[in-house]
């Protein structure tokens, strides 16, 4: 038979298309993309394949959802860490290991953020004193307070006891103070006082003038006071005592003093009393706790403090638990904050080239490359797209990629050398009405089965949606993952797995997504000798599959807990299943004037290259796809299926309508790989 010229389609990876855009074939992407990519994802190289189902851990045994975080102890050791209110608890693999009691409610246990190292997991939240769990072996785990160090003191507006700035001026004579007459001059704060100069011995009055000139300075007022003293043990010298109290105690100041009229007479001052405001801690249960902990150039960054959201505390270099703000090192503790118009909160902060730190309403970026006590930050915004909490900003190929504050579009940015700043852009436009209403997100590396990492975005309605990207390739295409009910919180363990909280029938579970499995909320049973297996967590009613020996057998009906499937004797992976789905865009007429006409018409045949599949449907117009059998009588007959790479042909296919598309699909579950599709059109 003669092959028949079609419209070729290689590349899927523009991922799905909003139904909006059917028939925009002025988009570049147009003919690279789909009206649907259900449970299927692109593939970077050519086509797409079907994506795994995900396998039962156990039971969350509570109603509200959980947050994941990874502890990676070392290559050998990881474990999973689960924050639910009430509890934390710990896998390690897939094994439930601990489960540990905490304080944490449902409402902190939204919004609570982890900071993990090696064997110490810490617990952060506004209206939480800060928790330390410490793992002593695999199985046990202790749980105490986060040991801060010093609290630095912070001036909350209440009534604060107040101490007085004292120095001391030791002024020493040669010869006779009448004989010299010494001019002193002085500056406090950068503003000098005019010289005064000694008559003979009477430092009283001396003081004097100087106590009048030092109220006379703009900063100040009557409340300072200078006074003489002697110096006692017959020493040639006179002390000048200047107390800032009042209205001033509670300030430092900076006195410099020099002898102007005479090398004879010198003059040393000293800090006798710095003044200070004691305040009240700056974090405690009065005030709030950190709610936002990350790791900077060594530091640990204390952020989105109860009464200073736009705050940074940066502890001592290598010193995580020291925040004491007082000490003069230079890798010293330090405490800076946003300048900003408004009251924005930190909620995320991430270290690149820069350090970046994302609010509610904006994104900042601080130009300095090294982060010291002695030097402030330098904070310039990048956007004001803000960022939406529960999210999680990720770094994918030098660009961070994250959710905007509405939690319906997703951004990602980079820093520009040619601007000297970080760039926004929106990655998600095409797309728009699969990214929206985003609370959680996670990345997924690139694995040996799927070279682009993939980037999960959980809605508020348990909608759980993907996106492959690669971005030198300017590839960034949406799927969703439809797991056949309601998905409540997503995460990524040590070992690259996609974790899951699902509220099934039975409850809310845990569960993995399994590569060896196309079936959803997969349990492993024997099969009895009639061909049964009981004791399913499936609701009554519910048709599920099972997988045996490398055949699939199903659909069967759970009656009683209890589904007949066959297979007598096997241990059986049993499960529900969602079909894949892919559907073209719409077929359009072009003509040679690039005018379109728009007009009933069909795709008759389609040709689909397939990869190693076991399982293939095909159907275009509006009809109801047909399975394609791929067993052939040269396959062995007492062995599974063979998966097939081949040409698949559908020729005949019913159907008139205007924008007609095609579909590829399955009607029973197996491994489904397309590497291209030729249309056979007639529009």
């Amino acid at each position: 038979m003669a092959g028949q010229p079609g419209r070729g389609q290689q590349s899927m990876n523009a991922g799905e298309f909003s139904p909006e855009l059917a028939g925009r074939i002025d988009i570049k992407q147009y003919y690279s993309a789909g009206l649907r990519f259900l449970n299927v994802e692109p593939v970077a190289q050519a086509g797409f394949r079907n994506l795994p189902g995900t396998r039962r851990v156990v039971s969350t045994d509570t109603p509200w959802r959980p947050r994941f975080w990874r502890l990676r102890h070392s290559r050998e050791l990881h474990f999973l860490i689960a924050v639910v209110p009430y509890r934390i608890d710990v896998f390690e693999g897939t094994a439930l290991v601990a489960r540990i009691p905490t304080p944490v409610t449902p409402e902190i246990a939204a919004e609570v953020s982890l900071y993990l190292e090696a064997d110490t997991v810490g617990v952060f939240h506004r209206d939480l004193r800060p928790l330390r769990l410490v793992r002593q072996s695999n199985g046990s785990w202790t749980l105490g307070f986060w040991p801060f160090g010093k609290i630095p003191d912070q001036d909350y507006g209440g009534d604060y006891a107040k101490r007085e700035d004292i120095w001391e001026l030791f002024v020493r004579f040669d010869g006779t103070a009448a004989s010299s007459n010494p001019i002193i001059a002085i500056s406090v704060d950068g503003e000098a006082i005019e010289a005064q100069q000694l008559s003979g011995t009477d430092y009283n009055a001396w003081a004097a003038a100087i106590q009048d000139q030092l109220r006379a300075l703009p900063s100040l007022n009557g409340d300072v006071v200078c006074a003489a003293g002697p110096v006692g043990n017959g020493v040639n010298a006179v002390r000048l005592r200047i107390v800032f109290g009042g209205s001033l105690a509670g300030q430092e100041f900076q006195i410099t003093s020099q002898i102007v009229s005479t090398s004879s007479v010198s003059v040393l001052p000293s800090h006798i009393q710095i003044g200070k405001t004691f305040g009240e801690p700056l974090i405690s249960d009065a005030r709030g706790w950190p709610g936002v902990v990350a790791i900077a150039q060594d530091r640990l960054v204390y952020a989105a403090l109860r009464e200073r959201p736009s705050a940074l505390l940066f502890s001592q270099t290598a010193e995580y638990f020291t925040v004491n703000t007082s000490a003069q090192r230079a890798d010293g503790a330090k405490l800076e904050a946003l300048r900003t118009t408004s009251k924005e909160e930190i909620l995320h902060v991430k270290a690149l080239q820069y350090l970046l730190v994302f609010t509610d309403e904006a994104e900042y970026f601080a130009t300095n490359r090294t982060i010291a006590r002695t030097e402030p930050l330098n904070f310039v915004e990048t956007s004001r797209n803000g960022m939406a909490r529960g999210t999680w900003p990720v770094e994918i190929e030098n660009r961070v990629y994250y959710i905007g504050q509405r939690g319906a579009v997703l951004f990602s940015t980079a820093y520009d050398d040619i601007q000297s700043a970080f760039t926004a852009r929106q990655e998600s436009l095409l797309a728009s009405h699969l990214v929206d209403d985003v609370i959680e997100t996670a990345i997924q590396r690139g694995t040996d089965d799927s070279d682009s990492p993939r980037l999960w975005m959980l809605r508020r309605d348990g909608r759980l949606v993907g996106a492959s990207i690669i971005r030198d390739q300017e590839i960034t295409a949406f799927f969703e993952y439809d797991v056949g009910a309601p998905v409540r919180s997503i995460g990524i363990d040590a070992e690259n797995r996609l974790w899951l909280a699902v509220d099934r029938s039975d409850g809310q579970q845990y569960e993995v997504m399994d590569d060896g499995s196309f079936l959803a909320s997969g349990v492993t049973r024997t099969v009895a000798d009639d061909g049964t297996v009981s004791d399913l967590p499936f609701a009554e009613g519910s048709e599920v599959w099972a997988e045996a020996g490398g055949y699939t057998y199903g659909p069967a009906t759970v009656t009683g807990g209890a589904a007949r499937i066959g297979a007598p004797g096997e241990a059986a992976r049993i499960g529900i299943w969602r079909p894949p789905l892919w559907e073209s865009m719409p077929s359009v007429l072009v003509g040679r004037d690039d005018k379109i006409v728009r007009r009933p018409g069909r795709i008759h045949g389609l040709d689909v290259n397939v990869i190693e599949t076991t399982s293939i449907a095909i159907g275009a117009n509006g009809t109801t796809p047909r399975d394609l059998p791929l067993v052939r009588l040269s396959d062995p007959a007492d062995l599974p299926p063979v998966p097939k790479t081949e040409l698949v042909t559908m020729a005949g296919i019913p159907g008139v309508v205007t924008d007609p598309t095609a579909v590829v699909t399955q009607v029973r579950p197996g491994v489904l790989r397309v590497r291209d599709v030729t249309f056979q059109e007639k529009l």
